[in-house]
């Protein structure tokens, strides 16, 4: 079972969300349960990064979303706000 007061992603100025690196898989979804985005990671030496798209590309709106982060044994939610 993972630590719950870990942190599992972080925001950078110019990044975007960076996820904890461990994370297999990053889903974020919208307010009404849409899936918005999501990716599994490819390279296991680097982070799953989200800079703020969609799945066309397009960027989201100001608002309030989930996000589920996807580790080998287990899921962790967490609600966020994305300011742009």
């Amino acid at each position: 079972m993972l630590n719950p007061a870990k942190i599992h992603f972080s925001r950078t100025a110019d990044a975007g969300y960076v996820f904890d690196a461990q994370a297999i898989e990053v889903t974020i979804f919208n307010r009404r349960g849409g899936t918005v985005w999501r990716k599994l990671r490819e390279d296991q030496s680097a982070p799953i990064l989200w800079q703020g798209l969609d799945l066309t590309g397009l960027r989201v709106e100001i608002g309030s979303y989930t996000c589920k982060i996807r580790y080998l044994h287990q899921d962790v939610y967490y609600p966020f706000v994305f300011a742009g």
